[in-house]
């Protein structure tokens, strides 16, 4: 994480070396990784100035719960009773209302070492054959014989992760667990870099932030199609590729009292289509983005996804045609 400008944009450094710059208080976000680069590219155009703090998106929903953030980031929604924790509850207890605000679409992406040319398409049985907490997978001959008898070095992103949860759920169910022996991080650069350097490793993350990874080590990976559909704008926004989501901002009701906050959010949803590719990201539907901002004029609090990460079809939540 860096900042783009001390007076503006703060992600993950010391107010200290700014406390001259103002004395209005940074708007605090918390969460996803995912969606961290479309807010901070957001509030470097809006001139907002910010803390931003990457910590993954139920992690981030920890503390936004608990009052401590203005707006959370997230690559799933909110989750509900089915969920470890409760944090619709966890809100609602605490006395934070929010607005839920689909914002983008996305895609987790199965990544791997550029040179592993032989591999270039997994089954969705294949990668829970790979990932379930069980898996006697071990080496990449043990998925196809075909394949490289090279042991399989595993990356991802951990506990706290939206992206590691909606991975787990997709692939393993609900009440599934994932294999333990990975190496994670909510840092993407650090987790790309895993990759580039492990002829045989493979990983799993946001497809914008593979999309963004450095030149020099996104030369050094390459990702997967899965069930032969390939995690392009196009097949992520038709809901082909079988590991699209839709991405959110959480903005609690009582931060947009603060002109700043409001302003920050008034501008967010007004631009956020424009500003989503420039993320490397993918926008929603055209007509999504008229009732999100809609959503956030009405004061509409609440989720309407009930805490369920597979559910793309967004326009159609949002109550349009």
């Amino acid at each position: 994480m860096f900042a783009l400008s001390c007076a503006i944009v703060l992600v993950g450094v010391s107010l200290s070396a700014c406390a001259t710059a103002t004395d209005e208080p940074p708007i605090l976000i918390s969460g996803s990784a995912s969606v961290e680069p479309i807010t901070e590219t957001m509030a470097h155009q809006a001139g907002a100035r910010v803390e931003i703090t990457a910590e993954g998106t139920t992690d981030g929903f920890d503390r936004f719960c608990r009052g401590e953030t203005d707006i959370n980031n997230a690559s799933i929604p909110i989750p509900g009773r089915a969920a470890t924790v409760d944090y619709q509850r966890m809100c609602q207890d605490n006395g934070v209302d929010y607005i839920e605000l689909p914002v983008a679409l996305g895609a987790v992406t199965l990544v791997v070492n550029d040179g592993l040319d032989v591999v270039d398409d997994l089954s969705l049985a294949q990668l829970e054959d790979l990932w379930s907490a069980d898996s006697t997978v071990r080496r990449w001959s043990d998925l196809n014989p075909a394949w490289p008898d090279e042991e399989i070095g595993l990356y991802g992103r951990p506990e706290g992760s939206g992206t590691l949860e909606f991975f787990r759920d997709r692939l393993l169910g609900e009440e599934g667990r994932i294999r333990r022996d990975y190496q994670a991080t909510d840092e993407i650069d650090q987790l790309s870099a895993w990759i580039a350097e492990d002829p045989n490793g493979i990983g799993f993350m946001e497809v914008g932030n593979y999309l963004a990874t450095d030149g020099e080590i996104r030369r050094e990976l390459k990702n997967l199609a899965v069930e032969r559909v390939a995690p392009t704008r196009e097949n992520t926004q038709d809901g082909r590729y079988p590991l699209s989501r839709p991405l959110f901002v959480y903005v609690a009701t009582d931060s947009l009292r603060e002109a700043r906050v409001n302003d920050f959010m008034n501008h967010y949803v007004t631009h956020v289509e424009a500003v989503v590719p420039l993320a490397y990201h993918y926008p929603l539907p055209h007509d999504a983005y008229r009732l999100v901002r809609a959503r956030l004029s009405a004061r509409t609090t609440g989720s309407i996804f009930d805490g369920d990460p597979a559910e793309t079809d967004v326009l159609e939540k949002l109550g349009g045609e």
